[in-house]
């Protein structure tokens, strides 16, 4: 029952199938993790919220090169409507 998605991209949802596939199982949030904050993170929580998904990001599993990398981006990604955990 699992999906696999290849993202070309930063986002998880450029060019990939994810958007369509949550929408048909009805999910309305996500939970993001991962590397590179300012990258892959910021972007798929950019489109998330774009494509009114709820949106959580948990910090501790995240990470960025420094952490006033780190905390910049929570706090943008926050002011835009993602809940920080």
């Amino acid at each position: 029952g699992d999906y696999e998605i290849i993202k070309p991209r930063w986002s998880a949802f450029f060019l990939t199938e994810l958007d369509l596939i949550l929408r048909r199982k009805g999910i309305d949030t996500v939970i993001l993790t991962g590397t590179t904050t300012p990258n892959c993170i910021r972007t798929t929580c950019y489109d998330a919220i774009a494509l009114d998904y709820h949106t959580y990001i948990l910090e501790n599993c995240c990470s960025s090169q420094t952490e006033e990398i780190q905390r910049a981006n929570m706090e943008d990604m926050a002011r835009i409507g993602a809940v920080i955990i």
